[in-house]
């Protein structure tokens, strides 16, 4: 990357993040991934292999960064390449070049009010990762921050669909030029790209899934203490307005005890060709439930269905239970009625609902059709022996909605400023992958056995 003095101006910093990195000849079509050099190889090597990639695809060689003896990894999509790798056309719009000043996550993100400063000075320089539908929301979010980045995608269909966004020829040319990366890959490839994200010194926004198995994200924590770099899973229901309020709510304890959660991820949309119902769909609401319940369940009871005959969970059901008593259910899967239009895939209808009960109040959040409904009261007896609903008419919680791109820019405005401060701003690893992995592992072996599954169990 070329280097400017720090006198230089905004206009003479962004063309050094943007300009196109040293190509590197018979490269164009492979993903690079960068690990650190052990005695038994390249620990992206053998990440790579683990994620199911052909072995005879997978090569290394040693080289040098920073002073650090290195070894790059590369393999190249098998002929199937994976929804994210084929893209969509997409259009991505944004602001000029000045950035916001950043709130903490959690108080909500109200762009238009913010103090813009000056952004190549104070913000961090970032690569994406990964350029399919979802990858393409990223970058619209990044253009609405006034972030000028870089993209890495061997799909030349994914680089077409983004006109306006610089490439990087490799991924070790990407790391080298930027501070910080978001990976927006698919599931398999997720451990060893976010270990040479790590292990190139680059803070990390990893989407969800963090990683296949809550094992993986525990070996990614472990690398992201080991280098010191922010890493932050992107969970996108964390940061919706109406969540955010939702779960102020019953922190403050309007709803009295809680004693149900459930929630739908469902419809009727592509099955996606890298992952189930379980990492695409479920993965969201076994993060939110216990976010909102203030705690993680106990025991998992699940059913697993392959209703499309193609080798993978395109229904599931799954039941939990809190260690305060309190029950939750998530449904999730592609081959359901929808209601709503998908905002993010084309042509799919979509159900996205949480619904909360407690002692003292319930709660219907409709995520599709941004509507957030509260009933205050509860059961009182009555003559008889019967207990009869005493709650006070639906009201409408005046919380803000806010479309995907917008949602996404409130993750990356929280994981920029984390960057630039050193201050977590959003999951970790361990809260945003490990977590919310254990309790898709353990629905897994519930499914497969039978029975409830503790959670954590040998």
């Amino acid at each position: 990357m070329q280097r400017v003095p720090e006198s230089a101006s905004t206009a003479q910093r962004i063309s050094a993040v943007a300009s196109p990195p040293r190509r590197r000849s018979g490269r164009t079509s492979t993903m690079e991934i960068q690990a650190r050099s052990g005695p038994k190889g390249s620990t992206a090597a053998v990440a790579a292999r683990q994620s199911g990639w052909p072995s005879s695809r997978v090569r290394t060689w040693p080289w040098r960064r920073k002073t650090r003896q290195s070894s790059a990894v590369w393999f190249q999509p098998a002929v199937a390449e994976s929804a994210t790798a084929r893209g969509r056309s997409s259009s991505v719009s944004g602001r000029g070049g000045m950035a916001p000043r950043l709130p903490p996550a959690g108080r909500g993100v109200n762009l238009d009010g913010m103090v813009r400063a000056d952004l190549a000075a104070r913000m961090p320089r970032m690569l994406l990762i990964g350029c399919g539908a979802f990858g393409r929301v990223h970058a619209a979010a990044l253009a609405r921050l006034g972030v000028t980045a870089l993209g890495y995608d061997p799909s030349q269909a994914a680089r077409a669909a983004l006109p306006g966004l610089r490439f990087a020829d490799t991924l070790e040319d990407g790391l080298a030029a930027c501070d910080a990366a978001i990976v927006a890959t698919p599931p398999e490839t997720h451990r060893a790209i976010a270990e040479a994200v790590l292990r190139a010194g680059c803070g990390l926004f990893l989407e969800k899934p963090a990683t296949v198995t809550a094992a993986e994200s525990v070996e990614l924590e472990a690398i992201a203490r080991e280098t010191g770099c922010i890493a932050q899973v992107g969970l996108y229901f964390r940061f919706h307005p109406k969540a955010q309020a939702l779960h102020a709510m019953v922190r403050a304890g309007d709803f009295g005890r809680l004693h149900h959660l459930s929630a739908r991820m469902s419809g009727l949309k592509r099955a996606r060709a890298d992952s189930g119902a379980l990492l695409n769909d479920a993965v969201h609401f076994a993060d939110l439930l216990p976010w909102m319940a203030g705690e993680a369940p106990a025991r998992v009871f699940a059913t697993l269905s392959d209703p499309l005959g193609r080798g993978r969970e395109d229904l599931a059901l799954i039941q939990l239970l809190f260690p305060s008593g309190a029950t939750g259910f998530i449904e999730a899967g592609c081959v359901l009625p929808g209601e709503h239009d998908d905002a993010v895939v084309p042509g799919a209808e979509t159900r996205k609902l949480l619904a909360i009960a407690g002692r003292d109040a319930l709660a219907e959040l409709d995520f599709a059709a941004e509507r957030l409904a509260l009933r205050r009261g509860r059961h009182e007896p009555a003559p008889g022996g019967a207990w009869l609903p005493a709650h006070a008419p639906r009201e409408m919680v005046d919380a803000p909605g806010l479309d995907p791109v917008g949602v996404v820019t409130a993750q990356l405005a929280a994981f920029l400023e984390a960057v630039r401060s050193r201050v977590p701003q959003g999951p970790g690893l361990r809260e945003g992958g490990v977590a919310p992995l254990a309790i898709l592992d353990a629905a897994r072996r519930s499914a497969q056995e039978g029975r409830v599954v503790t959670i954590g169990e040998g």
